[in-house]
C-alpha cells in the first residue's frame, strides 16, 4: 500500500496538485473503511 502511494505522490509533480489528489483519496479510504465496518456490523447482527 505504501509504496502504491508513494508511485501516486511522485507523479503529480507540484504539492499545490499533490494535495487535491490526496484530501480526496483520503475522503475516499476513510468512506470505505467505516463503510466496510458498518457492513461487517450489519451482517454479524442478523
Amino acid at each position: 500500500m505504501e509504496t502504491e502511494a508513494r508511485r501516486n505522490t511522485s507523479v503529480t509533480e507540484s504539492p499545490d496538485t499533490n494535495i487535491w489528489w490526496t484530501i480526496p483519496s483520503g475522503i475516499v479510504l476513510v468512506a470505505g473503511v467505516v463503510g466496510a465496518a458498518i457492513w461487517l456490523l450489519r451482517s454479524n447482527s442478523d
